[in-house]
């Protein structure tokens, strides 16, 4: 672990001295955003905090099974923003990712970040930021557990849900020891692996599983098949009614395939917009990639959006991987 104890033991001190928190997901949240803000939300109001979470996209259907978690999200702003001491970015630290640009410039003095992302060059008040951690919600479980705050098992299920979701069900190299030894805890205090892998992972829709075979069935390779590529277009997408959820885990499917070190899923949001997802295995830093078009991650999976056509979205992304890399 990067950070210390006393890390942790400053930022819940000072974030526990806000009485109204406005606590915020980023765009399309994942597994480990809505187990981190609805633990945090649990977790404060321990303390009699009163505390709103917002998610402009909603909640993932893979994480409706959380107990409470639609009657606790919402995708609607609150009419007494100004009423809010604090804005707490959850999973994200990078303002443009939560989609209220206008709303954190008027209405809210103070800014908190807790996230485990590359830093970016938005300004908070506080923060809790560490890169090396396997996902938010285990630094979540950290700062609690260092401010000595009760775990009970509906907390316990919404981290193990952020944990399981961004280790991949403990798959991808951003598990470790401690991470293993966060479950081991979560699971004493109640948490059930079994039930969240699956639930987030394993009860897929159909619409899904036709998606991923479409991707499956269009692969293309490059570069003596070091590199490949999926791509959905829209009109797949609308044709088969399938959501952004329905795409997750795709990517991670495409790399599995022997032989290859660097994987991009391409999904087309409209007319030459397209979302661009990377996963490496340590070969290549694929956050650096995704800043090189305006998006960020971590270095072994990263995203960004690039507006141009297919075929120049493609060609610029091989061109920009191959300037760091000697296996292309």
């Amino acid at each position: 672990m990067s950070l210390s104890s006393c890390d942790f033991k400053i930022f819940y001190e000072r974030l526990i001295t806000y009485n109204n928190i406005f606590i915020c997901t980023h765009l399309n949240p994942d597994g480990d955003t809505i187990g981190s803000v609805l633990a945090l939300q649990r977790a404060l109001e321990f303390y009699g905090k009163n505390v709103f979470v917002y998610s402009q996209d909603g909640i993932p259907d893979n994480c409706k099974f959380l107990k409470d978690s639609e009657k606790i999200i919402s995708n609607t702003l609150p009419t007494d923003l100004k009423n809010y001491d604090l804005f707490l970015f959850v999973d994200c630290n990078d303002f443009k990712r939560v989609g209220l640009e206008k709303e954190i410039g008027i209405n809210f003095n103070e800014i908190a970040i807790i996230d485990h992302h590359v830093k970016t060059e938005n300004k908070a008040d506080f923060a809790l930021i560490d890169e090396k951690a396997s996902s938010t919600a285990q630094l979540v479980y950290d700062m609690l557990i260092a401010c000595e705050v009760k775990i009970d098992g509906i907390i316990a299920e919404y981290l193990l849900c952020g944990i399981i979701c961004d280790t991949g069900a403990f798959k991808f190299s951003n598990t470790n020891a401690h991470t293993f030894y966060t479950t081991a805890k979560l699971v004493e205090s109640g948490g059930d692996t079994a039930k969240i892998v699956k639930e987030y992972f394993d009860s897929k829709p159909i619409n899904a599983l036709k998606l991923t075979g479409y991707v499956l069935d269009n692969l293309e390779l490059y570069d003596n098949g070091k590199v490949i590529i999926g791509y959905v277009p829209k009109a797949v997408m609308d044709n088969l009614n399938a959501t952004i959820e329905d795409t997750e885990g795709i990517n991670a499917q495409i790399n599995s395939l022997k032989g290859v070190v660097f994987s991009v899923f391409i999904r087309e949001v409209e007319m030459n917009v397209f979302r661009c997802s990377f996963r490496g295995n340590g070969k290549i830093d694929c956050n650096k990639l995704a800043i090189a078009f305006g998006g960020g991650g971590h270095i072994n999976a990263a995203g960004a959006t690039i507006k141009d056509t297919y075929e120049n979205a493609l060609e610029n992304i091989l061109q920009e991987a191959r300037k760091w890399t000697d296996f292309l």
